[in-house]
Order: C-alpha cells, then sequence, then structure tokens
C-alpha cells in the first residue's frame, strides 16, 4: 500500500464584496492509498501512521485497474477492518465494485464506491463534508 495523496478540506462561507472569509469549522483529512498488494501488517502501519496524525481522516483506497490480486484483496480487507475498528469511515476508487464493496459490515452504512480518484475529489468537494451526506454513498 503506498499514500498517494493526502487532502485537507475546509468550508470557507464568503459574503458580500470586502466582508472577511470565515472559515466555518475544523476541515477533514483525507488519505488517498493505493493498493498494491505487499504486506498487509506494513499497510496497517502505514495506516496507522497516517491517520494518528490528523482531525476527523477519512481514508480512500484507490485500485488502479478492475482486477485484483490475491495480495491486493488481503491488502484492502485488512485495512478496510482496521479502520472499522477505529471508526475512521473508508471509501473505495476504482477496481470492480461487485467484488470491492461487500454487504455492510455490522453496524455499518454502506461504503461508497467511486470509479476513479478524480470523481471522488469532484462529489467530495460538493458535498458538506460528512461523509454519509455524500450523493454517491448509495451507488454500487
Amino acid at each position: 500500500m503506498q499514500l498517494i495523496a493526502r487532502i485537507s478540506l475546509r468550508r470557507h462561507e464568503m459574503g458580500d464584496a470586502g466582508e472577511e472569509i470565515r472559515q466555518a469549522g475544523p476541515g477533514r483529512s483525507l488519505a488517498i492509498f493505493r493498493i498494491v498488494g505487499q504486506s498487509p501488517d506494513k499497510a496497517v502501519k502505514l495506516l496507522n501512521q497516517e491517520i494518528s496524525s490528523h482531525a476527523e481522516p477519512v481514508v480512500a483506497l484507490a485500485f488502479e485497474s478492475r482486477a485484483m490480486t490475491p495480495a491486493q484483496q488481503k491488502v484492502y480487507e485488512t485495512v478496510r477492518a482496521a479502520c472499522h475498528r477505529q471508526s475512521v469511515p473508508v471509501v473505495t476508487c476504482g477496481g470492480d465494485p461487485g467484488t470491492l464493496c461487500p454487504p455492510p459490515l455490522a453496524g455499518y452504512a454502506p461504503e461508497p464506491w467511486f470509479p476513479t480518484i478524480a470523481s471522488m475529489v469532484r462529489e467530495f468537494g460538493e458535498g458538506d463534508l460528512r461523509l454519509g451526506a455524500w450523493k454517491a454513498a448509495t451507488r454500487n
């Protein structure tokens, strides 16, 4: 697993010309990881290192192709479970939604899936910064 981007999003209220722009609350931190397989233990260490240093983290797990190797599947499942244990929201970008988006774990809402990282970022910017409010959350 590789960290490929870290995005911080904050909402700002804009008023009439000459008014001060006010920041409306703290921002969210979105860490985008590319799933490449390799060691699930190293992936969890990288995940923990990243999410421990940011407030209200969201994790995006990205695949470069629709097909997934057994090693990528193992890393994906391990990281996804680690995020759930720590109450960190997870989204998936790319890959085959039929195999990547299993039924929600007990007590959790369905996880959003996006066809590309670009589509996820675009909709994240249009949302209200609460994962459950993303209009893409009902896709699959």
